[in-house]
């Protein structure tokens, strides 16, 4: 057994995490991909357009960063000056922490022999719209793959389940998601392709948000 617990504190109580212990665990994600250690087996990988919602970033953690970064984030992530900092700081830490490890990676599990597919989800419930300030928060889409609970679906959203949920069937059934929700999800490639769950249906995207999760893979190589 190891000898490191596997709960360890946090700002407002326990909260259990995988921990390094040299055995179960011994390296952390993207390395164990780089080394080429992680199953060579099909693999689902995404992620929600707030999963900031795990941070709640805000508008002083955007003014505490350089002036070259906060420049870079707001050219990338509010070119029209519509959003704000604090939006503006919101998405990026989406991406930074989310959208862009996902690509990372699919990349290398693609370069590994295995195969890849990602999601984007951004449908906001209709029963959450009043409470979602920033679009859909994190493990918004489970309820959508397993279609339940759906109190809070709305006609669009239930469609939306039905597709979510075919497509994560045919993966679990065959190991690819093909086109059981009515459109065909890409396998990962030097295309880029993934599909975007949005509140009119699945949608293929190709260099799905790439100016963001380039400069999102800047500042993390950094």
């Amino acid at each position: 057994m190891s000898a490191f617990p596997i709960i360890r504190s946090r700002p407002g109580g326990f909260r259990p995490y995988p921990v390094l212990d040299g055995r179960i665990f011994p390296t952390q994600v993207t390395p164990g991909f780089e080394a080429g250690k992680e199953a060579k087996v099909p693999l689902i990988i995404g992620g929600n357009s707030n999963e900031a919602s795990l941070m709640h970033p805000s508008a002083a953690m955007f003014d505490a960063m350089s002036p070259e970064k906060r420049d870079s984030i707001l050219k990338t992530f509010d070119p029209s000056g519509s959003k704000g900092k604090a939006q503006a700081i919101n998405d990026f830490i989406t991406v930074q922490s989310v959208t862009e490890p996902d690509r990372a990676i699919a990349r290398l599990h693609m370069r590994n022999g295995a195969p890849t597919w990602i999601y984007f989800f951004s449908d906001v419930p209709d029963g959450l719209k009043n409470v979602r300030r920033y679009d859909a928060a994190h493990t918004e889409e489970l309820p959508f793959v397993f279609i339940s609970p759906t109190q809070v679906f709305g006609p669009k959203d239930l469609k939306l389940a039905e597709a979510v949920n075919a497509y994560w069937a045919a993966f679990a059934r065959a190991g690819d998601p093909d086109s059981a929700g009515g459109v065909l999800w890409p396998k990962w490639s030097d295309d880029e392709g993934q599909i975007e769950f949005t509140a009119d249906g699945p949608k293929v995207r190709m260099h799905f948000m790439k100016a963001q999760r380039d400069l999102a893979q800047h500042f993390l190589a950094k």
